[in-house]
């Protein structure tokens, strides 16, 4: 398993200096989305969106017609 702080760094390597490319951020319950957009956001980027309410805020936006991806996690 790997930490948010890991997860950002590999993400800063891949994106490099393009600061305006749009990150969207969700887990199931916010917390860690919103200590990812933190980290990112103190690296220069700022196109980074996350949902507050988590997963289940996110599903409830999307509305009833909402089906969401399945599938495995290579790397998760």
């Amino acid at each position: 398993e790997r930490t948010v702080e890991e997860i950002a760094a590999d993400l800063i390597l891949l994106l490099g200096k393009k600061y305006n490319h749009l990150i969207i951020v969700v887990d199931y319950d916010g917390t860690d989305a919103r200590r990812f957009a933190e980290i990112m956001n103190a690296s220069g980027y700022y196109n980074i969106h996350y949902f507050a309410g988590g997963y289940d805020r996110y599903v409830a936006l999307k509305g009833d017609d909402f089906v969401p991806e399945t599938g495995g996690c290579d790397g998760c």
